[in-house]
């Protein structure tokens, strides 16, 4: 746009850091800088013209279980395996798709501060986990079957269990007769592409910019498989979307400037 001289009214472009840790660059942006009245995220898996208009709230979950150290070899029943113990939660837990709202994943599980051997009865491990939701209520309600689970299982071995939860970040859910979806909408016709809107699984800055009054949605660059090692891109995709970024320009100096 710039290079090529074309009107354009005002724009802000925003590059926020450590989106792959839990959305935190966005998180700490001075939004009252900000004046703008919508705003794209270009970071969604699906061919270009999907359109993310939901995502969910996503909910960091940290677990300490305690265990009994001794020696693996001349008194194992002293010990009280804490492997075992989350072993045993970790096996009635409900994981994965929960609902058409509500996911989780159990992801990590480690032996805090390290150390020890075979010889030594494991005392204390860390299992780190996240539940998402696009409804906040059914998400807590999954989060506080994930207490109570823990909890038994505490009483059952006669040991502690502390269960941390964290919000990283909150839902949104954009109108689809909103500007921000009829302008992008409008822009793809431009490349003969019919936009679609879907709610999304994953996080991105678009939760952050809609939690502080900037409707926000997320758009498909062509990847897929992501987070796997058969990621892929469309390249054709990619470069139609830096297209669809010109023209989603254009549309909005062409409605505003009369």
């Amino acid at each position: 746009m710039k290079a090529s001289g074309k009107p354009h009214g005002d724009l802000e472009v925003v590059f926020p850091v450590c989106e792959e840790m839990a959305v935190i660059g966005a998180k700490e942006l001075n939004f009252p800088e900000l004046k703008a009245k919508f705003g794209y995220v270009l970071d969604c898996p699906g061919r270009i013209g999907r359109i993310v208009k939901q995502a969910p709230t996503k909910c960091k979950i940290i677990v300490t279980v305690k265990g009994i150290k001794a020696h693996g070899g001349n008194e194992p029943e002293k010990g009280l395996n804490a492997i075992k113990v989350a072993a045993h939660a970790l096996a009635q837990m409900p994981e994965g798709r929960i609902s058409p709202n509500v996911t989780s994943n159990f992801g990590m599980i480690k032996k805090k501060g390290g150390g020890a051997d075979t010889n030594v009865v494991c005392d204390e491990v860390v299992i780190t986990g996240e539940a998402r939701g696009t409804d906040d209520k059914e998400l807590e309600e999954y989060l506080q079957q994930v207490r109570k689970i823990f909890e038994e299982t505490a009483q059952k071995f006669n040991t502690t269990i502390d269960v941390s939860v964290t919000t990283l970040y909150h839902t949104f859910n954009v109108p689809e007769d909103s500007e921000v979806i009829e302008t992008v909408k409008k822009a793809l016709k431009k490349q003969d592409i019919e936009g679609f809107c879907q709610k999304g699984g994953g996080g991105s800055d678009g939760n952050h910019y809609n939690r502080h009054g900037i409707p926000t949605v997320v758009l498909a660059l062509g990847y897929s498989k992501n987070h796997t090692n058969a990621e892929q891109i469309i390249v054709e995709d990619l470069e139609k979307a830096g297209k669809l970024v010109e023209d989603i320009i254009s549309g909005v100096y062409e409605k505003y400037s009369g």
